[in-house]
């Protein structure tokens, strides 16, 4: 980003984040090229883009399952403005592709004269002289009056390098490399597999059966005066917390009048949510009181503040060792599909963005182990109504879910036993330990997995990944002593 030729005249607003690359990953995990050009970087699968802009990036769309607005993406909001441009480079600083939006009016003609690509292609690392012209076949957004295209192969692979280019006015408006794995966005192209779809609206089908199942049995709940009022208040109160603190940690902000129009829809977002949560909880706390009690004793000591109860500091730990042997097992199953050309486990790449952003990605995932855990607990209630023997719906539930994650997979003879283990265990912990170390272990499963870890310290990224087992760590210490509920660590006639 040196070079005048990728530079927006006078950005007022700047974005850049990390992001991996769906197409890639895709197309190596059925098995069409070798994982090992990916991840010595041969191949660019983690990718950071930087955007500039002449105006004020603001993306009303909601991005996740948390329903947060403003986060700015390198789609999101999309280049339509005059003089917008994005630069994305490969983890060694290598240009891999840029796109300016052209002038909407020009003061005078533009001449149509070509740019020197020899200059995009240094700053690609690509050598001209072994690249052959041909044709272009890629379309950029921008308005062009020249265009150029070569071909040849990945440095240090075999596998095929298609570089398409083009100018307005003599500057470069777009630049890309393109691997047979590139995704033809603006094109309406559905590559996903029908054991695929029917797992999404399987799973579509559960959220809508969770939501208004909750809804019906909440109601009933409040006829017969059965609620827990003063719960439900505190968990909608610390549900839309965070929500909020996720928001503010890891929104794209500008000091415009667009703000306030983020916050509204922030709001909303974090009133949807916790008004879900809640309900859930109203339907749910009831039948867990009167049926298992003990799965529940943690949650209320908690809800009511009794932070430092036995009970609580035994379940949490029990939820770390939970999550630990989830993420054992994931790590097994990786090992297994990395000598098959498998797909190798990738961390959340907003880990990377600093200290901020990581805080922020911590309490979305305590968020959605709340509502997951919740969400596992009413679907278990509602079979055991169903069902009603315990170990019948523990093994439908089981099943469930086994069946959703291997119709979204592939290699499934790995993938099948390890999601039975998981949700068995997820069943045994729904059973037996209770709310409070499921939602513990989903959570530290998820951290385990999701954090850049490397056996290199000196990397840039390991920072983030020692903050989050440094947390781990402090978390059970802090489980384990006040699981002891008072008692001495080392009695004093020990050593005597």
């Amino acid at each position: 980003m040196q070079s005048e030729l990728l530079k927006c005249a006078a950005p007022t607003d700047v974005a850049e984040n990390f992001r991996l690359d769906g197409g890639i990953v895709d197309f190596l995990d059925k098995g069409k090229a070798r994982w090992e050009d990916a991840l010595h970087g041969s191949i660019p699968i983690l990718r950071f883009w930087h955007r500039e802009s002449p105006d004020y990036l603001v993306n009303i769309k909601m991005n996740d399952t948390n329903l947060l607005p403003g986060v700015v993406e390198h789609d999101e909001p999309p280049p339509t403005t005059s003089g917008m441009l994005q630069v994305t480079l490969d983890a060694r600083g290598r240009l891999l592709d840029f796109e300016a939006v052209a002038p909407q009016k020009s003061e005078a003609p533009a001449s149509a004269t070509a740019p020197d690509w020899k200059q995009l292609f240094a700053m690609a690392g690509l050598d001209p002289a072994q690249f052959k012209s041909a044709e272009p076949l890629w379309t950029p957004l921008s308005a062009t009056d020249t265009r150029a295209a070569w071909t040849g192969v990945w440095p240090g692979t075999q596998s095929p390098l298609r570089v398409e280019a083009a100018s307005y006015g003599g500057k470069p408006v777009f630049f890309s490399l393109i691997g047979d794995w590139t995704r033809a966005t603006r094109m309406r192209e559905s590559n996903s597999r029908l054991r695929e779809r029917i797992a999404q609206i399987v799973l579509a089908c559960f959220s809508v059966l969770v939501i208004f199942g909750a809804v019906l049995v909440a109601r009933r709940n409040f006829l017969k005066e059965r609620i827990d009022s003063e719960g439900a208040w505190r968990l909608a109160v610390l549900y839309f917390g965070m929500q909020f603190a996720v928001f503010i940690l890891s929104a794209h902000f500008v000091p415009t009048i667009a703000t306030l129009g983020l916050f509204l829809l922030d709001l909303s977002g974090a009133l949807f949510g916790t008004a879900v949560v809640t309900i859930i909880y109203l339907a749910l706390e009831p039948y867990i009181r009167r049926h298992w009690a003990h799965s529940i004793i943690s949650w209320s000591r908690l809800m009511s503040g009794h932070i430092s109860d036995h009970n609580v500091g035994r379940d949490i730990l029990y939820g770390i060792l939970l999550g630990l042997s989830w993420g054992v097992l994931y790590q097994v199953l990786f090992l297994f599909l990395g000598k098959e050309r498998g797909l190798p486990n990738f961390m959340d790449v907003n880990m990377l963005r600093g200290g901020h952003s990581m805080i922020g990605t911590l309490i979305a995932q305590i968020m959605n182990s709340v509502r997951s855990a919740l969400a596992f607990f009413f679907f278990m209630f509602l079979l055991r109504v169903l069902l009603r023997k315990g170990w019948l719906a523990a093994v439908v539930f089981v099943a469930f879910f086994t069946a959703t994650k291997v119709l979204q997979g592939s290699h499934v003879a790995f993938v099948l036993p390890l999601q039975l283990a998981i949700y068995s265990i997820a069943a045994f912990v729904v059973l037996r330990f209770g709310l409070i170390a499921l939602i513990t272990g989903i959570f530290a499963a998820n951290i385990i997995l999701n954090i850049p870890l490397t056996p290199h310290l000196s990397k840039w990224y390991m920072s983030s990944g020692i903050y989050a087992i440094v947390l781990l760590l402090a978390l059970a210490f802090w489980a384990a002593y006040t699981s002891l509920g008072g008692q001495k660590v080392w009695r004093e006639h020990l050593f005597d």
